[in-house]
């Protein structure tokens, strides 16, 4: 059996299109490359909305041969049953809280305030230019 690490861009309406039957889509998507794929296992997806073509990018794990892998990695995520948490901010450390509470099993609850983006650049290019802080 040999492993493959795969990294894919799919337009976000091609994704939701085939969401119901993904691994079998996935399958015709990457089998181009190899055509005995038995089991492919997302190990990461993340969102590309900086243009106006929205997509998403996958890194995948395939698996390819006659033997099914023995064990699939899975998140080490506990099941959300330990109440919920308040996070104020999505910074760094907002980013790290919610992440660890996930963890531990826990449900965390991200409050951001910040302003929009195009305003946040004229501030920060204010910022870069005079000095002045908003």
């Amino acid at each position: 059996m040999a492993r493959d690490i795969i990294e894919i861009s799919i337009p976000i309406i091609e994704y939701h299109q085939n969401r119901d039957d993904l691994q079998s889509w996935l399958k015709t998507k990457v089998g181009k490359v190899n055509k005995k794929i038995n089991v492919i296992v997302t190990l990461k997806k993340s969102l590309d909305a900086r243009k106006s073509n929205i997509k998403f990018n996958l890194r995948l794990e395939v698996f390819t041969g006659s033997d099914f892998p023995d064990e699939l990695k899975t998140p080490d995520f506990l099941p959300l049953n330990n109440g919920t948490v308040h996070i104020i901010g999505f910074g760094p450390a907002g980013i790290f809280a919610a992440l660890h509470c996930l963890q531990v099993g826990m449900k965390p609850i991200v409050i951001e305030r910040g302003q929009a983006v195009k305003q946040r650049r004229r501030d920060v290019a204010k910022l870069n230019r005079e000095g002045e802080i908003n």
